[in-house]
């Protein structure tokens, strides 16, 4: 039960993460075609258009990272408290679980994101400074040996600490919104709700029987 609800949170979200993650590779893309065209020609003009460029794409990360979060609130709360949530509570496991299984999905989508606009910030790098993936790493690690010397840990505990402060940082921002949202609507109203539906599920299904058949078909036991 709990692989089909991770599989449908997941296909939820497919379609709108695909083109945020494709927006941000074709900024990234965008920024080193710009790059080229003002390193090998003489004009002021590509210069220019490569400056705004890249202010531009310092913008369109930020929203895109800012937009993605609150998408996935969004979706949390339309999934778990508007009329997509009386569907959602019919399903025969705990609301913990369900909990646990958006959580778990958004929190992954926020962690690719981090990482891939990491890459996106290292491949721009490269590009622009001519560097191959080797000379990219050995600069990361000299880089990550100074600070880990600076704060008298090794290198493999200051690494183990970064991922460590990412994971935390975005686990933190989800449940901030999503354990709120869930314990404001936890009292007795949210209770009746659930159950005024669960008891009335079926006249529910009469009046929407593709969407209500749909539903409990993927979800059956």
């Amino acid at each position: 039960m709990l692989s089909k609800l991770f599989r449908q949170e997941i296909r939820a979200h497919g379609k709108t993460m695909t083109g945020l993650y494709g927006a941000l590779v074709a900024a990234t893309l965008l920024i080193i075609g710009l790059f080229y065209l003002s390193e090998f020609t003489d004009r002021k003009l590509f210069h220019a258009v490569f400056m705004i460029g890249c202010m531009l794409y310092m913008v369109t990360t930020v929203v895109i990272a800012v937009a993605i979060f609150i998408y996935l609130c969004f979706h949390f709360y339309k999934s778990m408290y508007s009329e997509q949530g009386y569907l959602t509570h019919t399903l025969p496991v705990k609301t913990t679980q369900i909990l646990n299984v958006k959580v778990a999905v958004s929190f992954g989508f926020l962690f690719v994101t981090a990482i891939l606009c990491v890459m996106s910030v290292c491949a721009i790098g490269m590009a622009m400074e001519g560097l191959s993936v080797g000379e990219l790493m050995e600069i990361l690690g000299k880089a990550i040996a100074e600070m880990a010397d600076a704060m008298h840990i090794s290198a493999f505990a200051y690494v183990l600490m970064l991922l460590a402060g990412s994971v935390l940082g975005c686990l933190n921002a989800l449940l901030l919104f999503f354990c709120r949202q869930f314990n404001r609507t936890a009292g007795s109203s949210f209770k009746r709700r659930v159950r005024y539906c669960c008891r009335y599920r079926t006249v529910l299904c009469q009046s929407d029987s593709l969407t209500c058949r749909d539903f409990h078909r993927i979800f059956a036991v």
